[in-house]
Protein backbone atom coordinates (compact mmCIF):
# COMPACT_ATOMS: atom_id res chain seq x y z
CA UNK A 1 0.00 0.00 0.00
CA UNK A 2 1.17 3.87 -0.47
CA UNK A 3 2.00 5.58 2.33
CA UNK A 4 -0.80 7.66 3.83
CA UNK A 5 0.40 11.19 3.85
CA UNK A 6 -3.26 12.45 4.05
CA UNK A 7 -3.85 11.77 7.64
CA UNK A 8 -0.55 12.60 9.63
CA UNK A 9 -0.47 11.55 12.97
CA UNK A 10 1.62 12.03 16.26
CA UNK A 11 3.93 9.57 18.11
CA UNK A 12 3.39 9.39 21.94
CA UNK A 13 5.34 6.06 22.63
CA UNK A 14 4.91 2.33 23.24
CA UNK A 15 6.18 -0.65 25.30
CA UNK A 16 6.02 -4.38 25.13
CA UNK A 17 3.61 -6.19 27.29
CA UNK A 18 6.84 -8.04 28.82
CA UNK A 19 10.39 -6.22 28.08
CA UNK A 20 12.30 -9.42 28.62
CA UNK A 21 10.75 -12.73 27.33
CA UNK A 22 11.56 -16.19 26.09
CA UNK A 23 12.06 -17.03 22.91
CA UNK A 24 8.90 -18.50 21.12
CA UNK A 25 6.66 -16.09 24.10
CA UNK A 26 4.29 -14.68 22.42
CA UNK A 27 3.57 -10.74 23.77
CA UNK A 28 1.59 -7.74 23.12
CA UNK A 29 3.33 -4.91 21.19
CA UNK A 30 1.71 -1.76 22.92
CA UNK A 31 1.51 1.94 20.80
CA UNK A 32 0.03 4.72 21.23
CA UNK A 33 -0.40 7.74 18.44
CA UNK A 34 -2.72 11.08 17.95
CA UNK A 35 -4.51 11.85 15.11
CA UNK A 36 -7.36 9.89 13.72
CA UNK A 37 -7.02 5.53 13.35
CA UNK A 38 -6.79 3.74 10.47
CA UNK A 39 -9.98 2.72 8.84
CA UNK A 40 -10.63 -1.28 8.93
CA UNK A 41 -7.69 -3.67 9.05
CA UNK A 42 -4.13 -2.49 8.24
CA UNK A 43 -0.75 -4.10 8.46
CA UNK A 44 2.25 -3.20 10.52
CA UNK A 45 5.84 -4.24 9.83
CA UNK A 46 7.87 -5.33 13.32
CA UNK A 47 11.41 -5.59 12.64
CA UNK A 48 13.99 -7.34 15.25
CA UNK A 49 17.68 -6.01 15.14
CA UNK A 50 20.91 -6.58 16.86
CA UNK A 51 23.08 -3.05 15.84
CA UNK A 52 22.58 -3.42 12.01
CA UNK A 53 21.67 -7.70 11.62
CA UNK A 54 18.08 -8.19 11.42
CA UNK A 55 17.25 -11.12 13.22
CA UNK A 56 13.37 -11.49 12.36
CA UNK A 57 10.68 -9.44 10.53
CA UNK A 58 7.33 -9.90 9.47
CA UNK A 59 4.04 -8.79 8.10
CA UNK A 60 1.29 -8.21 10.85
CA UNK A 61 -2.40 -7.33 10.14
CA UNK A 62 -3.96 -5.51 13.04
CA UNK A 63 -8.14 -5.06 13.29
CA UNK A 64 -10.20 -2.84 13.81
CA UNK A 65 -10.76 -4.68 17.51
CA UNK A 66 -6.79 -4.33 18.57
CA UNK A 67 -7.27 -0.01 17.95
CA UNK A 68 -8.52 1.41 21.08
CA UNK A 69 -9.35 5.18 21.33
CA UNK A 70 -8.36 6.43 24.54
CA UNK A 71 -9.38 10.46 24.62
CA UNK A 72 -7.68 13.99 24.12
CA UNK A 73 -7.16 12.72 19.89
CA UNK A 74 -5.13 9.63 20.64
CA UNK A 75 -5.71 6.06 20.22
CA UNK A 76 -3.74 2.47 21.40
CA UNK A 77 -2.98 -0.18 18.58
CA UNK A 78 -2.10 -3.28 20.17
CA UNK A 79 -0.19 -6.16 18.06
CA UNK A 80 -0.03 -9.37 18.83
CA UNK A 81 4.32 -10.73 18.50
CA UNK A 82 5.42 -14.43 18.32
CA UNK A 83 8.92 -13.93 19.64
CA UNK A 84 11.30 -16.04 17.39
CA UNK A 85 12.14 -19.12 18.91
CA UNK A 86 15.18 -19.85 16.90
CA UNK A 87 17.43 -17.01 18.09
CA UNK A 88 19.81 -16.58 20.33
CA UNK A 89 19.73 -14.99 23.59
CA UNK A 90 20.28 -11.26 24.14
CA UNK A 91 19.19 -7.60 23.80
CA UNK A 92 16.97 -6.48 20.82
CA UNK A 93 15.53 -3.67 18.95
CA UNK A 94 12.09 -4.30 18.16
CA UNK A 95 10.91 -1.48 15.63
CA UNK A 96 7.75 -1.37 13.89
CA UNK A 97 7.09 0.68 10.59
CA UNK A 98 3.57 0.80 8.26
CA UNK A 99 2.49 3.10 5.25
CA UNK A 100 -0.90 3.40 7.09
CA UNK A 101 1.11 5.22 9.98
CA UNK A 102 2.64 8.77 8.68
CA UNK A 103 4.20 10.35 11.21
CA UNK A 104 6.09 13.83 9.79
CA UNK A 105 8.43 13.65 12.97
CA UNK A 106 9.75 9.74 12.79
CA UNK A 107 9.08 6.97 10.76
CA UNK A 108 10.03 4.21 12.35
CA UNK A 109 8.28 3.28 16.29
CA UNK A 110 10.36 1.11 18.81
CA UNK A 111 11.90 0.20 22.10
CA UNK A 112 14.21 -2.99 23.01
CA UNK A 113 13.67 -6.32 23.79
CA UNK A 114 15.25 -9.11 26.09
CA UNK A 115 15.10 -12.36 24.72
CA UNK A 116 15.88 -15.56 26.48
CA UNK A 117 16.93 -18.38 23.84
CA UNK A 118 15.23 -21.68 25.47
CA UNK A 119 17.82 -24.64 26.84
CA UNK A 120 16.05 -27.30 24.69
CA UNK A 121 13.71 -26.95 21.77
CA UNK A 122 10.85 -28.90 22.10
CA UNK A 123 10.60 -31.50 19.59
CA UNK A 124 13.98 -31.65 19.27
CA UNK A 125 15.69 -31.73 23.14
CA UNK A 126 19.20 -33.21 21.70
CA UNK A 127 21.49 -32.99 18.91
CA UNK A 128 20.47 -35.70 15.89
CA UNK A 129 22.43 -39.23 15.01
CA UNK A 130 22.10 -39.73 11.62
CA UNK A 131 23.76 -43.09 9.86
CA UNK A 132 23.26 -44.62 6.44
CA UNK A 133 22.97 -48.37 6.71
CA UNK A 134 21.92 -51.96 4.90
CA UNK A 135 18.35 -52.66 5.55
CA UNK A 136 17.22 -55.87 3.25
CA UNK A 137 20.29 -54.64 1.16
CA UNK A 138 19.05 -51.16 0.61
CA UNK A 139 20.76 -48.52 1.31
CA UNK A 140 18.53 -46.51 4.84
CA UNK A 141 18.77 -43.49 6.74
CA UNK A 142 18.71 -44.06 10.54
CA UNK A 143 17.79 -41.11 12.05
CA UNK A 144 18.66 -41.77 16.31
CA UNK A 145 18.99 -45.58 15.60
CA UNK A 146 15.16 -45.64 13.59
CA UNK A 147 15.10 -46.43 10.02
CA UNK A 148 13.57 -43.26 8.28
CA UNK A 149 12.55 -42.56 5.10
CA UNK A 150 12.04 -38.81 4.37
CA UNK A 151 9.91 -36.71 2.17
CA UNK A 152 12.45 -34.46 1.63
CA UNK A 153 11.66 -30.63 -0.88
CA UNK A 154 13.38 -27.44 -1.32
CA UNK A 155 10.87 -24.66 -0.16
CA UNK A 156 10.49 -21.68 -2.56
CA UNK A 157 8.35 -18.94 -0.91
CA UNK A 158 8.74 -17.20 -4.03
CA UNK A 159 6.36 -19.63 -5.90
CA UNK A 160 3.54 -19.10 -3.42
CA UNK A 161 0.69 -16.34 -3.05
CA UNK A 162 1.00 -16.53 0.64
CA UNK A 163 4.98 -15.89 0.48
CA UNK A 164 5.36 -19.16 2.95
CA UNK A 165 8.38 -21.69 2.35
CA UNK A 166 6.67 -24.35 2.14
CA UNK A 167 6.56 -27.05 -1.09
CA UNK A 168 2.81 -27.38 -1.59
CA UNK A 169 1.05 -28.30 1.62
CA UNK A 170 2.45 -31.58 1.79
CA UNK A 171 3.93 -32.66 5.40
CA UNK A 172 7.46 -33.06 4.57
CA UNK A 173 9.84 -34.13 6.48
CA UNK A 174 12.78 -33.01 5.97
CA UNK A 175 13.16 -29.33 4.16
CA UNK A 176 16.55 -27.82 2.39
CA UNK A 177 17.23 -24.55 4.03
CA UNK A 178 19.12 -22.15 1.73
CA UNK A 179 20.39 -18.89 2.31
CA UNK A 180 22.46 -17.01 -0.66
CA UNK A 181 25.95 -16.63 0.46
CA UNK A 182 26.77 -13.43 -0.48
CA UNK A 183 23.92 -12.16 1.98
CA UNK A 184 25.94 -13.86 5.12
CA UNK A 185 29.35 -13.43 3.61
CA UNK A 186 29.92 -9.97 1.39
CA UNK A 187 33.64 -9.42 2.60
CA UNK A 188 36.37 -12.10 3.73
CA UNK A 189 36.22 -11.86 7.60
CA UNK A 190 33.14 -10.66 7.47
CA UNK A 191 29.92 -12.67 8.88
CA UNK A 192 26.52 -12.10 9.23
CA UNK A 193 24.58 -15.27 10.26
CA UNK A 194 21.36 -13.41 11.61
CA UNK A 195 20.17 -14.73 7.85
CA UNK A 196 19.99 -17.74 9.38
CA UNK A 197 17.98 -17.18 12.41
CA UNK A 198 15.53 -15.74 10.45
CA UNK A 199 15.55 -18.39 7.65
CA UNK A 200 15.47 -21.06 10.29
CA UNK A 201 12.17 -19.42 12.19
CA UNK A 202 10.66 -18.66 8.69
CA UNK A 203 11.13 -22.66 7.91
CA UNK A 204 9.98 -23.58 11.34
CA UNK A 205 6.98 -21.89 10.86
CA UNK A 206 5.77 -23.25 8.08
CA UNK A 207 7.19 -26.79 8.44
CA UNK A 208 6.88 -27.34 12.09
CA UNK A 209 7.84 -30.88 11.95
CA UNK A 210 10.13 -31.55 9.22
CA UNK A 211 14.11 -31.78 9.67
CA UNK A 212 16.19 -29.31 8.73
CA UNK A 213 18.95 -30.36 5.88
CA UNK A 214 21.15 -27.06 5.46
CA UNK A 215 22.54 -25.51 2.53
CA UNK A 216 25.74 -24.22 2.15
CA UNK A 217 26.91 -23.32 -1.33
CA UNK A 218 29.70 -21.27 -1.11
CA UNK A 219 31.87 -18.73 -3.01
CA UNK A 220 35.18 -17.09 -2.37
CA UNK A 221 33.89 -13.34 -0.84
CA UNK A 222 32.69 -11.01 -2.98
CA UNK A 223 35.99 -8.69 -2.57
CA UNK A 224 38.08 -12.01 -2.84
CA UNK A 225 38.82 -11.06 -6.70
CA UNK A 226 40.13 -7.57 -6.41
CA UNK A 227 42.01 -9.14 -3.38
CA UNK A 228 43.64 -11.88 -5.28
CA UNK A 229 43.15 -11.43 -8.93
CA UNK A 230 45.73 -13.88 -9.98
CA UNK A 231 43.44 -17.18 -8.53
CA UNK A 232 40.78 -16.23 -10.10
CA UNK A 233 40.35 -18.37 -13.14
CA UNK A 234 41.27 -16.89 -16.91
CA UNK A 235 41.34 -18.03 -20.57
CA UNK A 236 43.60 -18.41 -23.10
CA UNK A 237 43.67 -15.05 -24.11
CA UNK A 238 43.93 -13.51 -20.04
CA UNK A 239 40.64 -12.78 -19.55
CA UNK A 240 38.83 -13.73 -16.39
CA UNK A 241 35.66 -15.60 -16.47
CA UNK A 242 32.87 -13.66 -17.02
CA UNK A 243 30.91 -14.64 -14.11
CA UNK A 244 32.64 -12.26 -11.56
CA UNK A 245 33.93 -13.37 -8.15
CA UNK A 246 32.04 -16.85 -8.93
CA UNK A 247 34.72 -17.63 -11.16
CA UNK A 248 37.63 -18.81 -8.86
CA UNK A 249 40.35 -21.05 -9.84
CA UNK A 250 39.84 -25.18 -9.33
CA UNK A 251 43.73 -24.80 -8.80
CA UNK A 252 43.37 -22.11 -6.56
CA UNK A 253 44.84 -23.00 -2.23
CA UNK A 254 43.80 -19.28 -1.89
CA UNK A 255 40.08 -19.38 -2.59
CA UNK A 256 39.80 -22.60 -1.34
CA UNK A 257 41.26 -21.62 1.91
CA UNK A 258 38.66 -18.53 1.88
CA UNK A 259 35.54 -21.10 1.29
CA UNK A 260 36.59 -23.11 3.98
CA UNK A 261 36.89 -20.88 6.45
CA UNK A 262 33.44 -19.50 5.62
CA UNK A 263 32.23 -23.13 5.92
CA UNK A 264 34.15 -23.62 9.57
CA UNK A 265 32.68 -20.45 10.80
CA UNK A 266 29.00 -21.31 9.61
CA UNK A 267 28.84 -24.62 10.70
CA UNK A 268 29.94 -23.44 13.79
CA UNK A 269 27.46 -20.99 14.11
CA UNK A 270 24.55 -23.55 13.17
CA UNK A 271 25.83 -26.00 15.47
CA UNK A 272 25.74 -23.78 18.50
CA UNK A 273 22.38 -22.33 17.87
CA UNK A 274 18.89 -23.23 18.94
CA UNK A 275 18.19 -25.19 16.08
CA UNK A 276 21.31 -27.25 15.28
CA UNK A 277 19.39 -30.19 17.14
CA UNK A 278 17.20 -30.18 14.40
CA UNK A 279 19.97 -30.21 11.42
CA UNK A 280 20.18 -33.57 10.44
CA UNK A 281 22.61 -32.80 6.93
CA UNK A 282 23.71 -30.50 5.07
CA UNK A 283 24.42 -30.10 1.17
CA UNK A 284 27.21 -28.77 0.10
CA UNK A 285 27.93 -27.23 -3.60
CA UNK A 286 30.10 -24.57 -5.23
CA UNK A 287 30.77 -24.10 -8.92
CA UNK A 288 29.63 -22.97 -11.93
CA UNK A 289 25.49 -23.72 -11.58
CA UNK A 290 26.25 -25.05 -8.12
CA UNK A 291 27.62 -28.85 -9.58
CA UNK A 292 30.77 -28.30 -9.65
CA UNK A 293 30.91 -27.41 -13.43
CA UNK A 294 33.53 -25.36 -14.86
CA UNK A 295 33.27 -21.92 -16.14
CA UNK A 296 31.49 -20.88 -19.04
CA UNK A 297 33.67 -19.25 -21.42
CA UNK A 298 33.56 -16.59 -24.53
CA UNK A 299 33.02 -18.30 -27.95
CA UNK A 300 36.34 -20.16 -28.91
CA UNK A 301 38.29 -19.88 -25.93
CA UNK A 302 38.97 -22.33 -22.82
CA UNK A 303 40.15 -22.25 -19.34
CA UNK A 304 42.27 -22.28 -16.93
CA UNK A 305 45.41 -20.19 -17.73
CA UNK A 306 45.38 -18.40 -14.39
CA UNK A 307 48.88 -18.55 -12.71
CA UNK A 308 47.33 -20.68 -9.56
CA UNK A 309 46.05 -23.11 -11.66
CA UNK A 310 48.97 -23.50 -14.03
CA UNK A 311 51.09 -23.32 -10.67
CA UNK A 312 48.99 -26.77 -9.75
CA UNK A 313 49.43 -28.42 -12.25
CA UNK A 314 52.81 -28.53 -13.00
CA UNK A 315 52.90 -29.69 -9.11
CA UNK A 316 50.84 -32.46 -10.30
CA UNK A 317 52.96 -33.35 -13.50
CA UNK A 318 56.31 -33.50 -10.90
CA UNK A 319 54.18 -35.96 -8.86
CA UNK A 320 52.71 -38.02 -11.71
CA UNK A 321 54.09 -37.03 -14.97
CA UNK A 322 57.70 -37.06 -14.23
CA UNK A 323 58.53 -37.79 -18.09
CA UNK A 324 56.41 -35.21 -19.81
CA UNK A 325 59.05 -32.61 -20.87
CA UNK A 326 57.04 -29.76 -21.41
CA UNK A 327 53.93 -29.57 -19.47
CA UNK A 328 51.91 -26.19 -19.67
CA UNK A 329 47.94 -25.84 -20.08
CA UNK A 330 46.49 -27.31 -23.13
CA UNK A 331 44.72 -24.72 -25.49
CA UNK A 332 41.33 -25.34 -26.82
CA UNK A 333 43.27 -27.52 -30.42
CA UNK A 334 45.70 -29.28 -28.21
CA UNK A 335 42.58 -30.58 -26.34
CA UNK A 336 40.21 -31.40 -29.11
CA UNK A 337 43.52 -32.76 -32.02
CA UNK A 338 42.74 -36.20 -32.97
CA UNK A 339 45.40 -38.21 -35.08
CA UNK A 340 43.13 -39.21 -37.65
CA UNK A 341 38.67 -38.78 -38.04
CA UNK A 342 38.62 -42.07 -36.35
CA UNK A 343 40.56 -41.86 -33.34
CA UNK A 344 38.14 -41.96 -29.79
CA UNK A 345 41.25 -42.20 -27.81
CA UNK A 346 44.19 -40.02 -27.51
CA UNK A 347 48.07 -42.06 -28.01
CA UNK A 348 49.77 -41.60 -25.06
CA UNK A 349 52.87 -41.30 -26.58
CA UNK A 350 51.74 -38.14 -28.62
CA UNK A 351 48.64 -36.29 -26.69
CA UNK A 352 50.45 -36.94 -23.19
CA UNK A 353 50.18 -33.42 -21.78
CA UNK A 354 46.42 -33.19 -22.62
CA UNK A 355 46.00 -36.39 -21.10
CA UNK A 356 47.97 -34.89 -18.13
CA UNK A 357 45.89 -32.25 -17.97
CA UNK A 358 42.74 -33.79 -17.83
CA UNK A 359 43.66 -36.12 -15.54
CA UNK A 360 44.81 -33.46 -13.30
CA UNK A 361 41.51 -31.62 -13.43
CA UNK A 362 39.33 -33.98 -13.29
CA UNK A 363 41.11 -35.09 -9.84
CA UNK A 364 41.65 -31.40 -8.28
CA UNK A 365 37.16 -30.84 -8.81
CA UNK A 366 37.04 -34.13 -6.74
CA UNK A 367 39.75 -33.25 -4.26
CA UNK A 368 38.22 -29.75 -4.05
CA UNK A 369 35.21 -31.14 -3.02
CA UNK A 370 36.41 -34.03 -0.79
CA UNK A 371 39.02 -31.43 1.14
CA UNK A 372 35.96 -29.38 2.10
CA UNK A 373 33.46 -32.14 3.39
CA UNK A 374 36.33 -33.78 5.16
CA UNK A 375 36.67 -30.41 6.97
CA UNK A 376 32.66 -30.29 7.43
CA UNK A 377 32.57 -34.07 8.41
CA UNK A 378 35.11 -33.12 11.67
CA UNK A 379 32.76 -30.01 12.98
CA UNK A 380 29.17 -31.66 13.11
CA UNK A 381 27.74 -34.04 15.23
CA UNK A 382 26.47 -37.11 13.63
CA UNK A 383 24.79 -35.71 10.80
CA UNK A 384 25.61 -36.74 7.19
CA UNK A 385 26.85 -34.67 4.21
CA UNK A 386 25.34 -34.56 0.71
CA UNK A 387 27.21 -33.15 -2.22
CA UNK A 388 27.21 -33.64 -5.81
CA UNK A 389 30.33 -33.70 -8.47
CA UNK A 390 29.45 -33.48 -11.67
Amino acid sequence: AYRDFAHPRRYFGGAPSKASVAAGERITLGYTFGGTAPEGTFSVRVILRKGSSCYWAEEIDVKPSAVTKLGDGKWRMDVPFETPLYIHSGEYTLDMDSNSLFCPSQDRFGFNLTIAAPKAIPGFPKPLTVEMKKREGYPTMYVDGRPTALLWGGVDAGRRADCKPRHSDMPLTAVTVYQYYWQWHQKMGEFDFSWFDRKAELYRRSNPDAYYIWDLTVYPAGDFAQKYPEEMASDDTGDRAPVGRFSWSYGSAQARAEMKDAIDRAIRYIESSPYGNRVIGYRFATGFGTEWLGWDTRPGRVYDFSKANTEAFLGFVRANYPELADPHVPDGAERTALDSTDDILWDRRRHLNAIAYMDYYSLRVAKNALEMCGQMKTLMRGVFIATAIF
